[in-house]
């Protein structure tokens, strides 16, 4: 613990706090001690604060070295261990026929077999029973106390039962039950049952000639290399397609089919078979690049690494419930040599480092993406009975109403009365309209990014904004701009602010329109996705943190949550509000002209948006300056 020591000789306060016992070499003494060269007892208590961050910070940097360390440690411990073990099997079995990969596949199958006996133990009396039976073929009469409480493994008696009836198909081969085996490895893998492989750990280690202590960092790691190992690990003598060919008699064990139809591999189905249906069903050429496609089938390459590539019928709830949870852990954004490894490692490493992890939508995106497949596979298909991944949730991915706050007046203030409004060389007019339009339009950013010059209009005198899918204005003509708007209630008309037609829009639309330009904002890069607000994203909310707008809840999207509430506090109708912003109201009114609220009532409300001591005056000057400026460049 670290405290506040005031010297008695010196009656300066003093920082102390003792060094973990397994930094001591490293940092080179037993104890942090520092003079906070003050005899103020306030002033110590801040300095206290700094130093102790100070202190903290090194350790997490040490803690995460030796972590670092201890994860090389614990694979070489592993490689040496199964090394030996298969060079001792390999001795004693000197028959001309073994060899060093049939050693090692000798070694994985009693190591499978023993772990999936004691993980069976911890099921209940009638498992434990028959595992009993099935080892040494008879039934000990253990104490009932013998039996632990907690399952380890799978934890309910759907999977156990599962389990158990994938065993007995295949009763013909011993060796095969490893493929069923490596089930218990992946489940407790899966949920860090580091203390169920004790044995196999203790016995690898002891084989690499280690000492490795319980409950200890390198006990872990090793155990979680041990566990991979056994998960992974693939038997020479397997037939080429064992992944399809086990399931499927696993199957026709259960429903008591005729046993020449168990080498059939008709009928069995994964998840990239309702990947590729999906596909089908939304009409998607190869060539096709889509958003959603590629974030699903992104999903779907995890669960598989995850799990592996495991027919529809033998993936579980309690899976998708610990992809869920494996997946909470992985880093965001990572850096292109941490997002090339393995899922678990990724998450590893994130927890190691204490990097930011997905967010709760992330993390729903992966479930839902598992979840809508299988449903396509029970509803649509019929390729299984269920679908086990229905109402499994993430806590914190639905919205309550703090995950994107409004910008304040002074927030307004800031961002308004910057360089970025004033000053016509700041940045590039693209992104000055678009911030200029934002809180008076109310509409998305993405989708003034993607209006054509067609796309503004005069409607009865009035200056209006169209918000429309490409199919509803382009005529015909192939060569226009693809634009599909987000919901149904996006495609609207928007009347234009009177701020934002002092600052000279409509002759700079006037402008684009005469040379014939595709979009209004040409200068946007899109992504592969067609999104041209991407990038632009990025410079405007770079450019709110400089601006010290950097609230974590607070982004630039934020001016439409502004927006909202300015209608409020200007007591605008909320008919009319929900109408020029693409909401729903609920009573799904059109949002087309001549639905809904009138363009010329509309129009009444959306002048009422001022924003409290905001100069617009010097932002509608750099925009008329702009206009001009495009004028004297292009004639």
């Amino acid at each position: 613990m670290a405290g506040i020591w005031q010297n008695p000789r010196s009656k300066y306060f003093w920082f102390r706090m003792a060094v973990p016992e397994r930094f001591r070499d490293r940092v080179g003494k037993r104890e942090f001690k520092y003079s906070l060269e003050t005899t103020d007892r306030d002033v110590a208590r801040l300095r206290h604060a700094e130093k102790l961050s100070e202190v903290r910070a090194l350790l997490a940097q040490l803690e995460a070295e030796e972590l670092v360390c201890v994860d090389r440690e614990a694979k070489a411990i592993c490689q040496r261990g199964l090394d030996a073990l298969a060079k001792g099997n390999l001795g004693a079995n000197d028959d001309g026929v073994t060899d060093l990969l049939a050693a090692k596949d000798n070694v994985a199958h009693g190591l499978l077999t023993f772990l999936a006996y004691r993980t069976r133990l911890t099921w209940g009396r009638d498992h434990a029973n028959l595992a009993e039976l099935e080892l040494t073929g008879e039934i000990a009469d253990p104490r009932e106390d013998d039996i632990p409480a907690s399952p380890v493994g799978f934890l309910n008696k759907e999977e156990q039962d599962a389990f158990v009836a994938r065993l007995r198909a295949l009763d013909g081969d011993l060796r095969y039950q490893s493929y069923t085996n490596r089930d218990i490895a992946r489940a407790l893998l899966a949920r860090r049952s580091w203390a169920a492989a004790e044995y196999e750990v203790l016995l690898i280690a002891s084989a690499a000639n280690a000492s490795v202590k319980m409950r200890t960092p390198l006990f872990d790691a090793l155990a979680e290399c041990v566990l991979r190992y056994l998960a992974e690990h693939r038997f020479q003598f397997w037939p080429k397609n064992i992944d399809r060919l086990i399931p499927q008699m696993a199957i026709n064990e259960a429903a008591a089919s005729a046993p020449e139809a168990t080498t059939s591999t008709a009928g069995v189905y994964h998840l990239s078979d309702c990947l590729a249906q999906w596909r089908v069903n939304h009409r998607l050429r190869p060539s096709d690049v889509h958003k959603t496609y590629d974030e699903w089938k992104l999903a779907v390459d995890r669960f598989i690494e995850v799990h592996g590539d495991i027919p529809l019928d033998r993936i579980t709830r309690a899976m998708v419930i610990d992809y869920r949870d494996l997946i909470k852990g992985m880093p965001t954004r990572p850096a292109k040599n941490i997002a090339r490894l393995p899922v678990r490692d990724q998450v590893a490493l994130a927890e190691r480092q204490g990097l930011r992890t997905l967010a709760p939508a992330s993390v729903k995106k992966h479930v839902t993406a598992i979840r809508s497949l299988l449903e396509i596979a029970t509803i649509e298909r019929e390729w299984i009975s269920k679908n086990v991944a229905t109402k499994i949730e993430v806590a914190g991915s639905q919205y309550n109403g703090h995950e994107r706050d409004r910008l304040s007046d002074a927030d307004m203030q800031t961002i308004y009365g910057s360089r970025y409004m004033t000053d016509p060389d700041a940045c590039s007019d693209t992104m000055f309209w678009i911030m200029f339009m934002a809180p008076f339009q109310g509409a998305r950013p993405g989708e003034h990014c993607k209006l054509r010059p067609q796309d503004v209009v005069r409607e009865d005198g009035v200056a209006t904004i169209r918000f429309r899918n490409s199919s509803s204005a382009t005529g015909g003509e192939t060569d226009l701009p693809q634009i599909k708007q987000k919901t149904g209630s996006s495609i609207r008309d928007v009347p234009l602010h009177w701020i934002i037609a002092e600052g000279g829009f409509m002759d700079f639309v006037a402008l684009r329109q005469s040379r014939k330009a595709k979009w209004l904002f040409e200068d946007l890069e899109a992504d592969k996705y067609g999104d041209r607000y991407k990038y632009l994203s990025r410079q405007i909310n770079d450019a709110l943190d400089e601006l010290g707008v950097d609230a974590s809840d607070k982004a630039f999207y934020s001016t439409r949550h502004t927006s909202k509430r300015e209608t409020r506090r200007q007591r605008v109708s909320e008919q009319s509000a929900d109408q020029w912003h693409g909401h729903s109201d609920g009573r799904r009114v059109g949002r087309k002209y001549g639905q809904g609220v009138s363009i010329e009532d509309l129009k009444e409300d959306i002048d009422k948006l001022e924003y409290a001591g905001v100069n617009w005056d010097a932002v509608v000057a750099c925009a008329r300056y702009r206009v001009s400026r495009l004028f004297a460049k292009h004639g």
